[in-house]
């Protein structure tokens, strides 16, 4: 379960987890349908054709991923980091997944 307490925690939680994703080495996310809280926190809609591209260019890479992942301090991850080579990507019109270029 998510925080819920607080306005805007699930953005927190889910740019949050980007960052991890891709300190672990991860290139994009696929975040499903397009919507217009996925977009205001950096999400960008893509042709169906690049995206098969970015899967078929990711699909053999192997992220750093282990079961558990470290405690880490939120505010450390929201620090500006360079972002070369990782997106986040939302697709209209299917039902997405959660797809993490692995």
């Amino acid at each position: 379960p998510g925080f819920y307490c607080v306005a805007s925690s699930g953005a927190v939680q889910c740019v949050a987890t980007a960052r991890i994703l891709q300190r672990k080495g991860f290139r994009y996310w696929d975040l499903g349908m397009e919507l217009p809280y996925k977009l205001q926190l950096g999400a960008r809609c893509i042709p169906r054709s690049e995206f098969l591209r970015i899967l078929h260019e990711a699909r053999d890479q192997r992220p750093q991923c282990t079961p558990c992942t470290p405690r880490v301090w939120v505010p450390d991850l929201l620090e500006p980091t360079s972002t070369s080579g990782s997106s986040s990507s939302s697709r209209g019109g299917g039902s997405g997944g959660s797809g993490g270029g692995g």
